[in-house]
């Protein structure tokens, strides 16, 4: 469970750099879409940071939570390809 957290964690810094580093690329008419990926970034990895690990809470809510994450993070690399088209 943690070495997906972990896992996850490193997709989103992953993805933050990428985005940092491509945000010069983004054209000025998709300044909107770009202003809305940075934020739902922002609270993707705030949703992932608030996820207690520790050995009283329930497994498998933590593990439905982690598989949520996971989808959105899939779904901002999508976006962030997107943005740069």
């Amino acid at each position: 469970m943690k070495t997906y957290l972990k896992q996850l964690n490193k997709q989103i810094t992953e993805l933050r750099k990428t985005f940092e580093s491509n945000f010069p690329k983004y054209p000025s008419r998709k300044f909107e879409a770009v202003r809305e990926f940075n934020i739902k970034l922002v609270k993707t990895k705030l949703k992932l940071n608030s996820i207690p690990i520790s050995e009283t809470t329930e497994k498998s809510k933590i593990k439905k939570r982690l598989n949520r994450i996971s989808n959105e993070i899939q779904k901002l690399n999508k976006v962030n390809q997107n943005l740069i088209d």
